[in-house]
């Protein structure tokens, strides 16, 4: 048995046990696919209002499988259990411990909602196999419009940590301070989607240090990132920019009057009075 779609024909095995009492279908179904595995369970369809209503097992024993719906490639797994209806419209709800965290959404005349508490970062940034660059537990809150492709998103974390990078060794040489010691007490990320790309912002607060991303935005089609960013480590400030590839990105201090204010103080007790301007300048 197969079923044809926008991808190549998946082969898939299908078992259906059934019964009817007077207008009431009782039945259970067990789909089997190399893309993922789905068991219907204590559902019912009422013959005289068309109703459909029951359980569900979902498990996608790996997540990379779905490339052809995320178009990116993945790690992991997951096993989702919720109810279903239909009438007249469809509605799905489901529990997961995806990521070990606990999760829960709906989807509902196309909206999804999603919630996930007690959430690991660097688990996030594994599964979509990027680099770790924070560390911390988190709640994510998304609501996401499957038919506009439109959405938002809300990730909050408490007493993370950044991970050593480039990003860090940068401010290190720049201040002597290292951001990858530091402990943010919380951290706000919020996002809004469309299609695929992402335009957000970010607040970091430190014990001595705070890290801002006023606006940024990321193409997910492409794989990119382009945000200019703010950090203060207790009197001193930094400016810069991250751009370039998801992966990789390239970091780079623009502007600085901390840094203004050190090399003004070295250009007057270097440099003779009369090139003072022109070097400050």
């Amino acid at each position: 048995m197969g079923v044809d779609s926008d991808i190549d024909f998946v082969p898939y095995i299908a078992s259906l046990e059934a019964n009817i009492d007077n207008n009431l279908v009782n039945f259970i179904a067990d789909i089997k696919s190399k893309i993922a595995n789905l068991k219907i369970k204590n559902s019912k369809y009422e013959l005289n209002n068309t109703k459909l209503y029951g359980n569900y097992t979902l498990h996608v024993e790996d997540l990379n499988n779905l490339k052809f719906l995320t178009n990116k490639e993945l790690k992991g797994n997951i096993t989702i259990d919720g109810k279903y209806s239909y009438d007249k419209t469809l509605y799905v709800d489901g529990r997961s411990d995806f990521l070990e965290a606990k999760s829960v959404f709906d989807l509902k005349d196309n909206l999804f909602s999603l919630k996930s508490e007690d959430l690991a970062i660097e688990n996030i940034t594994d599964m979509l196999l990027y680099p770790r660059v924070f560390n911390s537990f988190s709640s994510l809150i998304l609501n996401y419009n499957i038919d506009t492709k439109k959405g938002d998103l809300l990730l909050e974390a408490l007493n993370g940590k950044i991970v050593a990078n480039e990003f860090t060794e940068l401010l290190f040489l720049a201040s002597k301070f290292d951001l990858s010691q530091e402990i943010y007490k919380d951290s706000t990320l919020k996002a809004h989607i469309n299609n695929k790309q992402v335009n957000f912002n970010l607040i970091m607060n430190g014990l001595d240090s705070y890290i801002g991303i006023p606006s940024g935005f990321v193409d997910l089609d492409k794989n990119i990132i382009d945000s200019d960013f703010e950090v203060k480590i207790e009197h001193r400030d930094f400016k810069g920019g991250i751009n370039g590839s998801l992966d990789k990105p390239e970091i780079t201090l623009n502007n600085s009057e901390y840094l203004q204010k050190k090399l003004d103080k070295v250009i007057e007790k270097n440099v003779p009075d009369e090139w003072q301007d022109t070097a400050k300048e």
